[in-house]
């Protein structure tokens, strides 16, 4: 009897320890759109989950791969990255940067742009980069807290600022 007791009530300091420690979940979902008139082709530092964003085919492809082609005007996905903490104010969350590796390299055309993650490495005269957060649209789900969709679009101007 004793010994139930006991493990009942260890079970409940364990259930009402994890109650009061608050846990937040962020979720961060990527979209690369290309608004070039050619296709592009991403190569990450290691293989990501990616789709098309087909909205008219429910069961749309997913693709792992280092290599993305993004054809002209198409916009891509990569995959959701969800992340859980103690408390919404601790922790790292899990950024671009670690999903995609420390580099980039984007082929547009015979162009070749090398986008490292450190600002410190950039190379350009104009600082344009996948990994700057000034350059990513970001708007939060109203519906779902802690929620945030990012969307970087690469157009001929930011691949001409990007190659100065």
């Amino acid at each position: 009897m004793h010994l139930g007791l006991m493990l009942l009530c260890a079970l409940c300091a364990w259930m009402f320890s994890s109650c009061i420690t608050p846990y937040t979940t962020y979720t961060d979902t990527y979209y690369v759109a290309n608004r070039t008139a050619e296709p592009i082709l991403l190569v990450t530092g290691s293989p990501v989950m990616w789709d098309t964003c087909a909205a008219t085919n429910p069961q749309r492809a997913w693709y792992h791969s280092c290599e993305i082609t993004i054809l002209a005007g198409q916009t891509i996905r990569i995959h959701p990255v969800t992340r859980e903490f103690k408390h919404k104010d601790t922790g790292d969350r899990m950024n671009l940067r670690q999903v995609v590796g420390s580099t980039l390299l984007l082929i547009a055309g015979n162009d070749t742009i090398e986008w490292k993650a450190q600002k410190y490495d950039y190379v350009y005269g104009e600082e344009w980069s996948f990994y700057d957060a000034e350059d990513w649209i970001s708007t939060e789900e109203k519906n779902q807290p802690y929620c945030f969709y990012h969307t970087f679009v690469i157009d001929p101007e930011k691949i001409k600022r990007a190659k100065q």
